[in-house]
């Protein structure tokens, strides 16, 4: 929970403005740290402020990510928005509220959320520069309209098993950005697609939970589907023509 590592927060809050609203997205949690900055994808389940029932509000208002100071624990930064289709799609967005993010060497940030086919880029300051992509081949996104947390709860499983974008890494070394997606339930694959700037120059299946994570020249790394019961991660080494 926030109220474990950021001091001076009320971890009962429900002001969309206040950092002891949100908890760490830990179903997916990505951090990313910059300057003395920590990121974190953020979400709420407030009592007060959540996406359970009308989640309209919620969409138009939640930020996305924290700023940790890393030099004091102390959350000095709340950033981002949903973008207009969740707003517009609200009760079919409801099991896709966290976020992929990656910073770049210069400080751009790169955000995807799950049910937007959009990738947006903000400056350091976090103003925007401009949004791209394309949809994903083979997506299943005929989302569920859920309208209570009952809802939520039932569909969680076999919805988050539907088609979403899953991760996103920008190596700054090459200048490409790879994110891969969840295509469905009855997918034996990931899709993966590669972006140079705004141009998609690939979008092509790899393993499930397929992940790049760096860039070793010649070589870019990825990783697969943890294994937990036989305690193993699959790596995946790659080049490009």
């Amino acid at each position: 929970m926030v109220q474990d590592y950021v001091v001076d927060e009320d971890p009962g809050e429900s002001d969309p403005d206040k950092a002891g609203t949100y908890t760490y997205a830990y179903d997916k949690l990505v951090t990313r740290a910059y300057d003395d900055e920590l990121y974190i994808n953020i979400y709420s389940e407030s009592d007060d402020f959540n996406f359970f029932g009308d989640a309209v509000p919620y969409f138009r208002e939640a930020p996305l990510l924290m700023g940790v100071n890393l030099k004091n624990a102390r959350a000095d930064r709340l950033l981002g928005r949903f973008s207009p289709a969740y707003v517009q799609n609200s009760d079919r967005c409801k099991l896709f509220v966290y976020t992929g993010f990656d910073i770049a060497r210069n400080g751009d940030f790169y955000m995807a959320m799950e049910a937007d086919s959009l990738i947006y880029q903000y400056d350091r300051d976090y103003r925007p520069i401009r949004s791209f992509g394309r949809a994903g081949r083979g997506m299943d996104c005929s989302y569920p309209v859920l309208r209570n947390l009952d809802e939520i709860q039932a569909h969680y499983a076999d919805g988050r098993a539907m088609g979403h974008y899953d991760w996103i890494e920008y190596i700054d070394r090459t200048g490409l950005l790879f994110r891969s997606y969840v295509k469905s339930a009855e997918a034996e694959v990931y899709g993966l697609q590669i972006y140079d700037g705004t141009v998609l120059v690939a979008d092509v299946d790899v393993p499930v939970g397929f992940r790049v994570k760096g860039y070793i020249a010649p070589y870019y790394y990825a990783v697969g589907r943890i294994d937990e019961e036989n305690e193993k991660i699959p790596v995946y080494r790659f080049k490009l023509d």
